[in-house]
């Protein structure tokens, strides 16, 4: 099986040649096996479990220290009590089929 996959500049006469041999297809990338791996990734793995759950940003991080993000009066304050509980969690992950329990 060839192993050279270096591509040369084409030119449009180039994209019509059939004459020449084709380079043989690693298995993995062979079409079937493309889908099959596609619906499998989609319909088992859970976003969460491979990459971990997403936290808050950390705004001084990404754009440097200022007074705007400053600590918040009670009206803006949603971290006492409202966020999405576990329960909610555990609701979208059964509906989008990555929880079977």
């Amino acid at each position: 099986m060839p192993t050279d996959y270096t591509l040369r500049y084409l030119r449009y006469s180039d994209s019509d040649d059939e004459d020449r041999p084709k380079k043989t297809l690693a298995g993995w990338a062979e079409p079937d096996e493309v889908e099959r791996q596609l619906r499998y990734q989609e319909d088992e793995i859970d976003p969460d479990e491979l990459f971990g759950e997403v936290g808050d940003p950390d705004l001084e991080v990404m754009f440097g220290p200022r007074n705007k993000f400053r600590v918040r009066s009670s009206s803006a304050n949603w971290h006492n009590g409202d966020g999405v509980t576990k329960a909610e969690i555990e609701d979208y992950g059964r509906r989008m089929g990555f929880r079977k329990d």
